[in-house]
């Protein structure tokens, strides 16, 4: 387990602040280095649902289910 916290913590201030373009791309940083971090992809699939990516968000959310 690389250092995934530093991205998934930068993720999770971003979309604090309502910056979920750039949270997503952090969220995607830390999964590179954890695929099946279902913390992280929750993060992610909640930034894709508030810029309206409803099937990204929906996506994520089964293969946290299958996980």
């Amino acid at each position: 387990m690389t250092d995934r916290i530093e991205p998934y913590l930068k993720g999770l201030a971003l979309f604090g602040k309502n910056q979920h373009r750039e949270a997503i791309a952090a969220y995607e940083a830390a999964l590179a280095l954890s695929p099946d971090w279902t913390e992280a992809m929750h993060g992610l699939a909640m930034a894709h649902m508030h810029l309206g990516n409803l099937d990204e968000a929906i996506a994520i959310g089964q293969r946290i289910v299958v996980l």
